[in-house]
């Protein structure tokens, strides 16, 4: 097994820690801005820090061009999954918006000179049927199912596609030599930066608790595992292969979620789920060859 596979594999267990983690602070009324704020808070504590001691911190032109496109598709993501999982189970959520990875299939031959075989368009089939199958997965008496729930899961699904295009980002600046501490230091200040900004247009207000700043820390932390995880994951592998590997996460929220938060195994869940692992077989073969 090769360093880009371990790393893609950590990065998945960062993310499935995170969807719950997201699902659990929206499940109360808190504040989505300050809670975004303090995760790139403690993130560009974090890179500003490892990047003093590692040489310093260098804002080339590619580096800076990137980092501000990345971070912002990324926070877009993000923002997108908290209001989406406001209307949706965490392992419905978690396994739509981690299926994108079928947005690669479409950049990769056209911007990294990846070919679109037959297993990565069996891979993209066994996807979208997932997505389908997950869509119809929620219970009947979590409200409204018609207009409410597709709502939500339209939210879910636009996370999904932004959050592939930061992953793609992250590679085409890994190609260009980014500078790793300095570009996703950039990322971090973008939160800390529009988190308040969104918390102001959106929600009128700031207030800060307890609660808040608990999940903000956690978060943050897990944010900083992710992105670290992903960024080098791709920088000695290829995106066909890290990014799948990385999106699995959604096995392990629903198994995190059915637990401790007693959530019920649907047939249309279930079935999704298979799907979904259905998706990623033909993609890692394909990687093989």
């Amino acid at each position: 097994m090769n360093i880009s596979v371990l790393f893609a594999i950590a990065s998945m267990f960062s993310a499935g820690l995170n969807d719950l983690l997201f699902k659990q602070y929206v499940s109360k009324d808190r504040r989505k801005g300050v809670y975004i704020a303090l995760i790139g808070l403690v993130w560009s504590c974090f890179y500003l820090v490892r990047g003093t001691l590692s040489g310093g911190i260098h804002f080339d032109n590619t580096t800076l061009l990137y980092g501000l496109v990345s971070g912002g598709v990324l926070l877009a993501a993000n923002i997108f999954l908290l209001e989406g999982f406001r209307g949706v189970d965490a392992s419905v959520g978690s396994t739509i918006y981690r299926l994108n990875f079928m947005v690669v299939i479409v950049l990769a031959p056209i911007f990294l000179a990846e070919q679109l075989t037959l297993w990565k368009v069996a891979g993209l089939v066994f996807a979208a049927t997932s997505v389908f199958l997950m869509s119809w997965s929620q219970d009947s008496n979590q409200g409204t199912k018609n207009q409410t729930l597709s709502w939500f899961i339209i939210l879910v699904i636009m996370a999904s596609i932004f959050r592939r295009l930061m992953g793609f980002f992250y590679k085409v600046g890994a190609m260009h030599g980014v500078d790793y501490n300095s570009f996703l230091l950039i990322n971090a200040f973008f939160w800390l930066i529009c988190g308040p900004i969104y918390s102001v247009i959106t929600e009128k207000d700031l207030a800060i608790n307890k609660s808040i700043i608990l999940y903000g820390i956690a978060s943050g932390l897990v944010v900083v595992g992710i992105t670290s995880l992903l960024l080098l994951s791709l920088k000695y592998g290829e995106a066909i292969v890290a990014v799948p590997i990385a999106q699995l996460n959604f096995v392990l929220t629903m198994v995190l979620s059915v637990v401790p938060l007693k959530k019920r195994v649907t047939p249309y869940k279930l079935l999704g789920i298979i799907c979904a692992v259905g998706a990623i077989v033909p993609l890692a073969f394909a990687s093989l060859h």
